[in-house]
């Protein structure tokens, strides 16, 4: 891969931050930053978006020493398409997995998921394509070392928008699911964070939706078994024209807080929410100032009895200012400690919580005519924290120097399988028993419809099916696992499953080259 030295941007960035104490400024043209996190040699890795010309066209990492001096940097893209990071997060190799949303694949828009290795040097990555625009949002590392990334949209139905895909340790998608299915009030719903159960290898889903039967706006949250299996879907909703938000969860003990923002006194304030692991709503805690209302956008967990919380206020009375802060509370909404990092209507992209108990946040400002990133490092009083001026080994797991640098992408692409086997007709294949563990018969349609627009109407026509048909069936890899030819003039056909994995599989059949009829099956092992 042809590597593009960034000596000056390096320079400039690194004379910007080196002297300084904290918090750091680091300027570039545009930038939107996104998150800041621990990395595995106590140093600290910041994402962010590099905005020209009004669109985000490349994603920027900068790694940083244990003081905020910057070590080096990489730019992702190759300024002709936009580029939009959401997510990162180091996995157990000491490299990083990164989800983001990228043009080059198609205009509307996809989700890529990345691996970068210790080095930060691209492993692979895969585009997860649907039609129409579709983002990502977050991805982790499962307990398995497999990868599971929560992404939106997918489906042009309003009430089909959250899925979870996941990826194995070299970024084939091993199953995708939708999700927020199990409770009908649920709509127009929207995602935001992801976190993993600590026992069990379960994950909940966070975010905030419009709920139906009480014509509201609220949290929700979603308990995904390991196996992808939707568990529960509750949301929180305690009265007619409730209004609230849920945007982050933690797991403390027994119990997973949220943060988000709740009505109160006809104002929002930022609001701590508590529910057990097994999904039961035990009580919501408004953090309260009677001067502002505002939303909370961030928690982390200090300790068994403390939350770092960070979010938006805006006065109440002219001229409305805005303020971005940072709490210290007890774990029902508590303040014990509050500071305004910046008068700015802005609330913090992230808080994270160091080794030695240190509070990292990662705040974007519009400064002058352009955005800048603003990273602090704050002790549990919210103060500025002192520097180490101590000598640490940086990317020990990486055999040589990290070079600033630009990296292109060069993506696989990964379609769902519904539409590389949707028909050219509306015909669906019976398919039964469905689940199924040895056998199944497929029935032969003696006819296949198909529809079209003629002088304004909707026409429906039917044509007999003729000729030599081949069958086949694809896991859910796409990967085709048995191919069989068949007369038209058979009614039914019975395949052998019993070899097949167990998991999603679709059948194709195809004349002359069109697949002209589809269905899905189950294989379930007993």
């Amino acid at each position: 891969m042809k590597k593009i030295i960034i000596s000056l941007l390096f320079i400039i960035s690194g004379c910007a931050c080196l002297s300084q104490g904290w918090p750091k400024i680091i300027v570039e043209n545009d930038t939107g930053p996104r998150k800041v996190i621990e990395t595995y040699d106590k140093g600290y890795l910041i994402i962010s978006n590099i905005y020209i010309s009004n669109y985000h066209r490349y994603i920027w990492l900068i790694k940083t020493d244990i003081d905020g001096n910057i070590l080096w940097d990489k730019k992702i893209g190759e300024g002709s398409y936009r580029y939009y990071i959401d997510d990162i997060n180091q996995t157990f190799d000491g490299g990083y997995v990164l989800v983001f949303r990228c043009s080059k694949y198609d205009i509307d828009i996809d989700p890529v998921v990345m691996k970068l290795n210790a080095c930060a040097e691209i492993e692979w990555c895969t585009t997860l394509h649907s039609e129409g625009f579709n983002r990502g949002v977050k991805v982790i590392q499962t307990p398995d070392s497999n990868y599971l990334t929560l992404s939106m949209y997918h489906s042009p139905d309003w009430a089909e928008r959250i899925f979870l895909f996941k990826l194995n340790q070299d970024g084939e998608v091993l199953w995708s699911q939708l999700y927020a299915q199990l409770e009908p009030g649920i709509w127009n719903e929207e995602g935001f964070d992801l976190t993993i159960f600590p026992n069990d290898s379960s994950y909940l889903i966070t975010g905030t939706c419009e709920y139906i039967p009480t014509n509201s706006t609220n949290g929700f949250w979603i308990k995904v078994l390991e196996d992808g299996t939707e568990s529960y879907d509750i949301v929180w909703n305690d009265s007619i024209f409730e209004l609230n938000t849920a945007n982050q969860s933690e797991n403390l003990s027994d119990y997973f807080f949220s943060i988000g923002s709740k009505i109160y006194n006809s104002v929002f304030h930022p609001t701590i929410y508590k529910i057990t692991n097994d999904g039961i709503k035990e009580s919501s805690f408004t953090i309260i100032n009677n001067t502002y209302g505002g939303t909370g956008s961030t928690l982390s967990i200090l300790n068994d009895s403390l939350f770092v919380v960070g979010g938006r206020w805006e006065e109440a009375s002219p001229p409305f200012q805005g303020h971005c802060e940072v709490f210290i509370t007890d774990t029902i909404g508590n303040v014990y400690h509050q500071r305004t990092l910046f008068d700015d209507l802005q609330s913090p992209r992230n808080t994270e919580i160091t080794f030695d108990n240190k509070i990292l946040v990662m705040c974007g400002f519009y400064i002058g005519s352009s955005w800048d990133i603003y990273f602090y490092k704050l002790n549990q009083y919210l103060e500025d924290d002192t520097l180490y001026n101590i000598q640490l080994t940086y990317d020990s797991l990486c055999p040589g120097t990290i070079i600033s640098d630009t990296m292109t992408v060069d993506c696989d692409i990964w379609v769902d399988i519904d539409e590389m086997f949707e028909p050219e007709t509306n015909s669906i294949l019976k398919i039964f028993p469905n689940p199924a563990s040895d056998r199944i018969q497929i029935e032969i349609p003696g006819y296949l419809l198909s529809e079209a627009t003629i002088n304004g109407f909707n026409v429906t026509s039917a044509h007999k099916l003729e000729g030599d048909l081949i069958l086949s069936i694809y896991d859910g890899y796409g990967k085709r696992v048995l191919n069989k030819e068949v007369s038209g003039n058979e009614k039914s056909v019975e395949l052998n499953i019993s070899d097949m994995s167990s998991g999603l599989h679709i059948v194709a059949m195809t004349l002359e080259g069109r697949v002209v009829a589809s269905g899905k099956f189950i294989v379930h092992k007993k």
